[in-house]
């Protein structure tokens, strides 16, 4: 069922089958054409698609807009897995493949920029832009962790992620009341929380499977090959890249995480800060965001989008199959 989007009257629902993961998706606007490229949304962490819920309705009038729950969030399947970037960035690529069938402007949120940038690094023929909604990076911690050091605090920060601890966090934070306190600290307008925001992230975490998947999340987010390097990235991409982040962002603050650096890493790269909003500019100030991105596109990324083999897909034909050779999800050894 769709959750905190009062906009979603006209999107479209549905799954699809990903390595035997089960992935919402919504589609939304004009049918996909050679006009003009789709656009597809991916979340950040603890979010899901009615994180977007303010900023398809803008774009939809002049582009197929889709937004995808990545595995483990949202509406999609749990499972016990190994997850990382480099894993959600393959599911994207095949859903630009599979379901979408052009390439696309790719818009990401904190964790889902880096989804986005490592799509388009995986498969740049799939993908025509990318606007990263602040820029993560997780090699800053760890390099400020001494050598000699990292393995004892990996290890540690590992064993936050058992199942006791996380079981009982995870019913305060399903609880709207409980959770909005956390919600506010992403938003520098504290009157932008509203009960059909927080919905967005309480809703998944009522899911049977939501407490092993959070415990698979720590647990990985831990591993040292939980993110590609993003300056590598950055430099292979030939992809007009926005890079957009809250001037009041407390959750990764523009003085520690330095955006302004990104751009030295590319040409087409350019840095747009927004204020005043904090981690979540796209859904506080979506009037800002929402022009900011449709000039970008407008400027930076090309009209035409390539055909691919086969002519146009609808977005209103059933879900491809899942392919009989992709392995199932990847399952690590139940937790104790």
């Amino acid at each position: 069922m769709p959750t905190g989007a009062s906009n979603d009257r006209d999107w479209n629902w549905r799954d699809w089958s990903w390595r035997g993961w089960r992935v919402r998706y919504v589609y939304t606007g004009r049918p996909v054409s050679e006009r003009r490229a789709p656009i597809v949304c991916v979340h950040g962490f603890g979010a899901a698609i009615g994180h977007w819920r303010n900023n398809l309705p803008a774009w939809s009038a002049h582009h197929a807009c889709y937004a995808i729950d990545l595995p483990g969030f949202g509406a999609s399947s749990k499972d016990f897995a190994p997850y990382s970037i480099s894993l959600w960035a393959e599911a994207v690529g095949d859903f630009l493949r599979q379901v979408v069938g052009r390439p696309a402007i790719v818009v990401g949120h904190s964790i889902g920029s880096l989804v986005s940038l490592a799509a388009a690094d995986l498969g740049p023929g799939w993908v025509c832009g990318v606007v990263c909604v602040t820029l993560p990076d997780p090699s800053v911690r760890v390099k400020a962790i001494p050598p000699p050091f990292r393995k004892a605090i990996a290890a540690i920060e590992g064993s936050v992620g058992q199942r006791w601890l996380l079981r009982p966090l995870l019913g305060l934070l399903k609880a709207p009341r409980r959770l909005m306190p956390f919600v506010k600290l992403a938003y520098a307008d504290r009157r932008a929380v509203t009960p059909e925001l927080v919905s967005v992230f309480a809703d998944p975490a009522g899911d049977r499977d939501a407490v092993r998947a959070l415990v698979a999340l720590v647990r990985q987010a831990s591993e040292p090959d939980y993110c590609p390097d993003i300056p590598a990235m950055l430099r292979r991409l030939r992809l007009p890249v926005l890079l957009t982040w809250g001037r009041d962002d407390r959750l990764v603050p523009p003085s520690v995480a330095h955006p302004e650096a990104f751009a030295q890493y590319g040409e087409r790269i350019a840095l747009h800060e927004i204020a005043p909003a904090g981690h979540c500019p796209h859904d506080e100030r979506p009037e800002v965001f929402n022009a900011l991105v449709t000039r970008w596109i407008e400027a930076e990324v090309a009209t035409t989008v390539t055909t691919t083999p086969g002519g146009p897909r609808s977005p209103n034909l059933p879900n491809l199959p899942e392919s009989p050779n992709l392995p199932e999800s990847p399952n690590l050894p139940e937790s104790p």
